[in-house]
């Protein structure tokens, strides 16, 4: 069964029933996804406006790019339900563990859409890398539960863990970052 082909409605039907899967692996995933569509969107409405011409191809990379990541993330969505459903303590590791990293990655462009792009599509910017960052760090205690759950992947996934903690304070910074953007802009 596919989420990503289905309603949103039965995802979260199905999230809130007394079911293993979808859990918060897939709903981590998911926010990541909306993420990318967050950044896409808002590079998309800076497209094509003379205000932002000296950013056009940064902003069409940008748009590109989230639109990768966010068919990936569908994926990965439905990856760690059928992880869970499965018993695939491998998968149910490294789903998270690449949501993880799709995340920083989303921050990273969704904060060069706050900085570069449409001003008027800031706070779906901010919110973006607001997610991306929930994401990242939700992914991350699911990368460390799922290790615990068995031996082989706690060696396979106990480096890439490390790794990815290490991205952590510039996750925070970066969320910080864009709060500090939107708040300043509204006068908070």
């Amino acid at each position: 069964m596919s989420y990503m082909n289905g309603s949103i409605k039965k995802y979260l039907k199905d999230l809130a029933a007394r079911v293993p899967a979808p859990g918060g692996g897939s709903a981590a995933a998911l926010a990541s996804a909306m993420a990318a569509g967050l950044i896409a969107m808002a590079a998309e409405f800076t497209l094509g406006k003379k205000r932002y011409q000296r950013v056009a191809g940064r902003m069409r990379m940008v748009l590109r790019r989230a639109t990768v990541l966010r068919r990936r993330l569908e994926v990965l969505c439905d990856r760690d339900i059928r992880a869970y459903r499965s018993k695939d303590l491998d998968a149910a590791a490294a789903v998270p563990a690449e949501v993880a990293r799709l995340s920083y990655e989303l921050a990273v462009l969704g904060q060069e859409v706050l900085y570069a792009g449409n001003n008027h599509l800031s706070t779906d910017a901010a919110l973006a890398v607001m997610l991306a960052e929930a994401s990242f760090i939700a992914s991350l205690f699911y990368v460390q539960a799922n290790i615990r759950c068995a031996v082989a992947p706690a060696t396979k996934y106990g480096k890439v863990l490390s790794r990815l903690k290490r991205f952590l304070p510039r996750m925070k910074k970066m969320r910080m970052n864009a709060e500090d953007y939107i708040g300043t802009s509204f006068g908070w």
